[in-house]
């Protein structure tokens, strides 16, 4: 892996846990998954694998949310995540498809890691990636085994928790769901993008409610 890769993917590294100290220093619900993240994140060291870039159709969006986060207090981790992202892999859930989302969805919905199994670096038991889902879009119903936080990046988004009300989200929101709540999460008129973080079992694709 070039000195360039390891530069970009301490600088994300870095550009995350900056943003993870302030939120933990604001207090809330999600201090100690957050610090447990922070903590595993302040482990990894080096780029140990080498995961074949690809993009996917959803991808043209980056340059509207990357244009979206310029000049807000989530730029530094746009910046550093659009320098690393041409070494990333973008994927899809493989329980998902247009015939259970909705036509179109499938192509306006991706997602890479940069740590976890998929990323360059870490286990099978933290993930950290980066969501990219286009306009007025639907990501209904779904749960998962791990525990999840989302940091919005770009775009404001409407998310809801056992189909209760949908809550306008901007960027800078932190976004927690524990092991098998139900969530889901409904773009507007500009594409979303949004951090995440799993911890428990992170090799488990969610799934539809």
């Amino acid at each position: 892996m070039s000195d360039r890769v390891e530069m970009r993917f301490r600088a994300i590294i870095d550009a995350v846990r900056v943003q993870i100290r302030t939120k933990v220093a604001c207090g809330g619900e999600v201090v100690n998954m957050l610090t447990q993240i922070e903590i595993a994140l302040g482990c990894i060291n080096d780029v140990v694998r080498n995961p074949l870039p690809k993009r996917l159709s959803a991808c043209r969006h980056l340059p509207e949310v990357f244009s979206l986060a310029k000049n807000t207090n989530m730029a530094p981790i746009a910046s550093a995540f659009e320098k690393i992202e041409p070494y990333l892999k973008w994927v899809q859930n493989p329980n998902y498809s247009d015939d259970r989302l909705g036509p179109g969805y499938m192509e306006n919905y991706a997602y890479c890691d940069f740590i976890g199994p998929r990323g360059l670096a870490g286990g099978n038991e933290i993930a950290a990636g980066f969501l990219l889902l286009g306009p007025n879009r639907l990501y209904p119903d779904h749960c998962h085994t791990a525990s999840e936080i989302y940091c919005v990046i770009a775009g404001t988004a409407d998310w809801r928790t056992d189909g209760g009300n949908w809550r306008a989200e901007p960027p800078g929101k932190i976004i927690f769901h524990s092991p098998w709540t139900v969530h889901a999460t409904r773009s507007r008129q500009q594409p979303l993008l949004a951090l995440y973080f799993w911890l428990g079992d992170v090799t488990q694709a969610a799934d539809l409610s």
